[in-house]
């Protein structure tokens, strides 16, 4: 028979308040997508990806309609087709994400040596509800748009040698490849607000903080890709970026590792509302 792509609304039965990392999968790569109908019904789907900052792993996400006969042989079928993904692409490693609680076939994944190696977050802060004060002059002084960021080259390339640091360390289950400067650079240049402040220089001129800011969607920002070179730098600058977007947009999301110290220290600063989280899970694979 002719399978069909499945969608959210014939395919799970309840829509679930977050919707599941499979269906953002499937709309984005649709030719890597596999349907399961063995009683002439789609009783499941998987979807796989590659991506240039992990070239070691395959990414995959899967989802079993919980009205599946037989759920358990599906999810068995599922991992075989994953496991001679991996083999084919040479992979070492494969991970799955998704929200927490994890469904049914994510909670099966560690009797079959998945281990957990993330936790992530997405809260979200409404600048309506928060009273800020305009920062000092001292502080106004110092301050660079992303622009002045991206046009000074030393600087720039300070800051994006440090983000990928970070980004690397964040990474250790699932190791960053190796990837130039310039590549980096473009796409962390990628929806920046080029307007809004995103570093805070010492007295002496030399990088103090950085936080860079997104526009994802209109009248919504993004904070991703933080540092600071002494305690309380970075708090001062995003305390400046909150009052230079309060007039300008209606809510912050912070991007959040649940190991990162620096969006832990934002986090917990301003009054941001709690969000799901995102777990992932990995499995080294031997061949």
């Amino acid at each position: 028979m002719q399978a069909n792509l499945p969608n959210k609304t014939t395919f799970i039965p309840t829509l679930p308040i977050n919707e599941h990392q499979i269906f953002r999968a499937m709309r984005t790569y649709p030719d890597n997508v596999k349907v399961y109908h063995p009683h002439g019904r789609i009783d499941a789907t998987s979807v796989f990806w590659l991506n240039k900052f992990q070239p070691n792993a395959l990414n995959f996400a899967a989802f079993i309609d919980p009205k599946a006969a037989e759920p358990l042989a599906l999810a068995k079928r599922i991992l075989a087709d994953i496991n001679k993904l991996a083999w084919k692409f040479d992979v070492d490693r494969i991970i799955t994400s998704d929200y927490a609680p994890q469904h049914a076939f994510n909670k099966w994944l560690p009797t079959q040596g998945f281990k957990r190696v993330e936790k992530a977050t997405e809260p979200q802060l409404r600048l309506s509800e928060v009273q800020l004060e305009a920062p000092s002059t001292a502080i106004t002084t110092r301050l660079l748009t992303s622009a002045e960021l991206v046009n000074n080259q030393a600087l720039w390339n300070e800051v994006a040698t440090t983000a990928f640091m970070h980004y690397r360390s964040a990474h250790q289950s699932n190791p960053v490849g190796d990837i130039s400067l310039s590549t980096w650079q473009a796409l962390l240049v990628a929806k920046l607000v080029m307007q809004a402040p995103a570093v805070l220089l010492d007295d002496q001129g030399s990088l103090a903080s950085y936080c860079l800011i997104y526009q994802p969607t209109a009248g919504e920002v993004t904070l991703d890709h933080f540092g600071e070179t002494q305690p309380g730098n970075l708090l001062s600058l995003t305390a400046a970026q909150f009052f230079w977007l309060e007039s300008r947009f209606q809510t912050i999301t912070l991007n959040l590792s649940a190991t990162d110290k620096l969006g832990l220290q934002i986090y917990r600063n301003f009054p941001f509302n709690k969000n799901a989280v995102y777990e992932s899970y990995l499995k080294i694979t031997q061949y």
